[in-house]
């Protein structure tokens, strides 16, 4: 950039800028992957496979080291963040190891990507006409610009003339969990217990066919001893209502079903998040 009126100091900012580059992000993306960093990755690999589709190629591949430093993100964030987006039932990128030694190739998965992105309620995106045998191709149009994308409140997906959830939604949760889901985030969000302890709380119980009902009952019986031990001890708290809740409901969890109730795979915890995205605007 040289324009006349710059003052050199200005001038010196915008000639350093120049000799990098950047990532163009969309920030609506953000919410609906619940981390802005793995939208940045996102877009990352989406500038990436627009490349590939250029050049007619099969796949791209990129090591971690070097989309990790493209993005500004340590390895381990970068890693989880593409897993997230890779990850199986999700699938918005295919990821292979090929080559010797062995390195990540990469392909879009456009019609997932676009399934996705109605989950959360974005514009649509053109379907892509798929090729014999396949492979992925590019859309008609890529993805919008900042100012065409959709990013205000996501969509009722929940009409009487839509499908309760989407086909690429059910891999994950089907209708009944997904009505649990809701029911229990109601709950929990009365109880004062917030996002992402929440979230990770919901995917776990709304797959329990009692999950709503144990939801109901250590809320209320929590509430009622966190009053009585503020009476005893003079008001004085040993630890908030909602951190009661949480403790009680992670270890009757982990008790009943031998697993960790915070060590969740990715999938699932977006295939949940999807769910109580899509039904805010009705509440």
């Amino acid at each position: 950039m040289s324009t006349t009126h710059l003052t050199p100091a200005v001038q010196a900012v915008f000639d350093r800028l120049a000799t990098g580059y950047f990532i163009r992000h969309y920030p609506g993306l953000a919410e609906a992957f619940g981390s802005p960093l793995t939208s940045i990755v996102f877009c990352r690999l989406m500038y990436h496979d627009d490349l590939r589709v250029k050049r007619n190629a099969e796949f791209f591949d990129r090591t971690d080291n070097q989309l990790a430093a493209e993005c500004g993100l340590g390895i381990d964030q970068f890693a989880r963040a593409r897993d997230l987006i890779t990850a199986d039932g999700i699938e918005l990128f295919e990821k292979t190891r090929r080559g010797v030694p062995a390195i990540n190739h990469y392909r879009a998965n456009y019609e997932r990507i676009h399934a996705w992105l109605t989950v959360h309620g974005f514009g649509q995106v053109e379907l892509p006409q798929g090729p014999p045998g396949g492979a992925s191709t590019r859309p008609g149009s890529s993805l919008p610009k900042t100012g065409k994308l959709d990013t205000g409140k996501p969509a009722n997906l929940f009409a009487e003339n839509q499908p309760p959830l989407k086909e690429f939604m059910k891999e994950f949760i089907d209708d009944d969990d997904a009505e649990r889901a809701r029911s229990i985030d109601s709950v929990l969000n009365r109880a004062g217990i917030e996002n992402p302890t929440r979230l990770q709380i919901v995917t776990v119980w709304c797959r329990q066919n009692d999950g709503v009902d144990v939801i109901n009952r250590v809320t209320s019986v929590t509430y009622d001893e966190f009053l009585l031990l503020e009476r005893t001890r003079g008001g004085r708290k040993i630890k908030s209502y909602a951190g009661l809740v949480v403790a009680r409901l992670r270890g009757e969890y982990e008790q009943r079903t031998g697993k960790s109730a915070t060590d969740i795979p990715p999938a699932d915890l977006a295939a949940v998040r999807a769910v109580l995205a899509s039904v805010e605007v009705r509440a």
